[in-house]
């Protein structure tokens, strides 16, 4: 088909394309996504957007683009942990923690567009029974020998999160021992078990969230995840590597077999990306009083652009894993999708897509849907930032899905009008690597590689394969005082030398012999004048000791100054 060919025309008759799901389970979670993000619009609250930029600010609430209603209820030794993450169907990426004494295993979706920690609980009403059945593992406080309430105060541990497309979350704060692999535990977390849910989508089975952003997005005032871990970790710093291109979650299983992705807590992993990191500065936003707000992980663009055409509605970005695509105001994803010729729809009451339900795509309530053409030229989405240009072309935002009507091409973009900002989903992660600095307040982007030989010499330091901290065992927060330095191992050094020529050893060693001679003598000489020195002095004290007579009176007026502690010396 020529890029001029009207997509879905059949011999001037409009081409319906029924996309009703079937039993494909990786197609049924992606149209469940375009679902998910369909009801989401339509529930967001309409506010007046505020920037700290020029002359305005970003209101906090408005900002909180993933939850409706946001109720607020260095660098030293320490570990490096690394977390295999798998692909569920290009919708989310999970992982495994642990919770309690003995850990109880979870599969959860990290996410850094929020901060809270939840899991099912064994106390879970009926709602776990319909979405998760008997495979879904739960929090059971009674088989934790760390379990213990966050406090007597009913109102204090009740936990409750609602999220724009109208899901929730309700059940009740709890303290235990967060597992992160055999090598890092957190003591003391508090997180949520959840009782209660309503209309929870799920991707295949994950059982709960970790959120990996700061405090101000959380929905209580107890310490997060990233505040907890932050003084264990060899460098205050998480990186993500997310692979695209292979499924971890067969088709019949529920818990995934592989983890071709990873998250890294303590470092970058130089092997899952080409060149350096670029780093770019947090800190756009300001809440309603006009502090700096410090909830996501925000950046400014410079500009975005789409074949060469400015898209000017906003110069924010946020880096959010919990999101599946890349999610932009509608007016400059609407004109990404005609710039690419798709064509735009909105899902029917059977939640399909026909002639009666195409709408322009610069609609300002948003697409449900954008379809391209599969062999049609493709612009890419270009976004420039500090001086480094990040593109996503067709291989990063065209998934193509089957359909009764043949393999069809969709955008894995969507817009809302009230959204402030570029959200960049696992879409993003899937070319860039993308590392998070929680106290430079710093996120740092490159791109992504599966097996990469590149060797950054400004990343060196941060890098897991390299770096060799002492080993500590299983690391356990808080921590006390980090090893001393002199405690390091030098006893390994290496010098870079010039290699020498056989007859230049050969002269050096002959040389080095009739030196080791002189200096045997010149010792010798040395030795018997302080042997000498020291009888001297000898004899010069016991005949002062026989003239010598002390008088214990003498000593009654002295006073001594107290000495110096070792811990009291001043150290220049």
């Amino acid at each position: 088909m020529s890029p001029d060919t009207e997509f879905g025309a059949n011999e001037g008759d409009f081409h319906k394309l029924a996309i009703r799901r079937d039993e494909d389970r990786t197609r049924d979670a992606f149209f469940a996504q375009l679902h998910h993000h369909r009801e989401r619009r339509r529930r967001r609250r309409t506010e007046s957007v505020r920037r700290n930029m020029g002359t305005g600010r970003i209101n906090r609430r408005t900002v909180n683009w993933r939850s409706k209603f946001p109720e607020r209820s260095p660098d030293g030794y320490g570990v490096e942990v690394t977390v295999g993450l798998s692909n569920c169907h290009l919708v989310l990426w999970t992982g495994e923690i642990g919770l309690g004494t003995p850990p109880q295993k979870f599969t959860v979706d990290f996410d850094t567009g929020s901060a809270d920690l939840w899991v099912p609980s064994s106390k879970c009403d009926e709602s776990c029974d319909n979405l998760g059945g008997t495979e879904w593992r739960r929090y059971d406080q009674t088989k934790s020998e760390t379990y213990r309430p966050v406090s007597n105060n009913t109102e204090r541990e009740n936990f409750e999160v609602k999220y724009a497309d109208g899901e929730t979350a309700s059940g009740e704060h709890v303290v235990d021992v967060l597992h992160f692999g055999p090598k890092l535990a957190i003591e003391d977390q508090i997180f949520a078990q959840i009782m209660s849910f309503s209309k929870l989508q799920t991707c295949a089975g994950e059982e709960g969230v970790l959120g990996l952003g700061f405090s101000q997005v959380s929905s209580h005032n107890f310490p997060t995840t990233l505040s907890n871990m932050k003084n264990s970790l060899r460098h205050p710093i998480f990186s993500i590597y997310l692979n695209g291109g292979k499924d971890d979650y067969p088709k019949e299983v529920t818990h995934p077999t592989m983890a071709h992705s990873e998250l890294v807590f303590g470092g970058v992993n130089q092997r899952h990306y080409e060149g350096c990191l670029t780093w770019h500065d947090l800190g756009q936003f300001e809440d309603d009083t006009g502090k700096p707000f410090e909830g996501y992980w925000d950046f400014r663009l410079d500009d975005v652009q789409v074949g060469g055409r400015s898209l000017q509605s906003t110069d924010l970005g946020i880096v959010d894993s919990g999101s599946t695509y890349v999610i932009g105001p509608s007016a400059d994803v609407g004109a990404f999708a005609e710039m690419n010729k798709a064509m735009c729809f909105l899902f029917n009451s059977e939640g399909e897509i026909d002639e009666e339900s195409m709408i322009k795509c610069d609609y300002p309530a948003g697409f449900d849907i954008a379809v391209v053409d599969c062999s049609q030229p493709f612009y890419p989405l270009e976004l420039f930032a500090d001086g480094a240009k990040y593109s996503l072309d067709k291989d990063d935002l065209v998934l193509e899905v089957s359909t009764e009507d043949g393999p069809l091409c969709v955008l894995r973009m969507n817009g809302s009008e009230e959204n402030p900002a570029w959200v960049l989903g696992d879409a993003f992660f899937n070319r860039y690597y993308a590392a998070f600095d929680f106290v430079k307040k710093r996120v740092g982007f490159a791109k992504a590689a599966e097996n990469s030989a590149d060797e950054c010499t400004s990343d060196l330091h941060l890098d897991i394969s390299t770096s060799q901290p002492p080993n500590r065992g299983h690391h356990k927060v808080p921590i006390g005082l980090p090893a001393s330095p002199h405690n390091e191992d030098s006893s390994h050094v290496s010098i870079d030398a010039p290699p020498m020529k056989d007859h230049e050893i050969t002269a050096k060693a002959t040389d080095s012999g009739k030196s080791h001679k002189g200096t045997h003598k010149f010792g010798l000489a040395v030795f018997g004048l302080f042997a000498v020195c020291v009888v001297a002095f000898f004899l010069f004290v016991q005949n002062r000791r026989k003239r010598t007579r002390l008088n214990l009176a003498d000593f009654s007026e002295l006073t001594f100054a107290e000495q110096p502690k070792a811990g009291d010396v001043e150290m220049t």
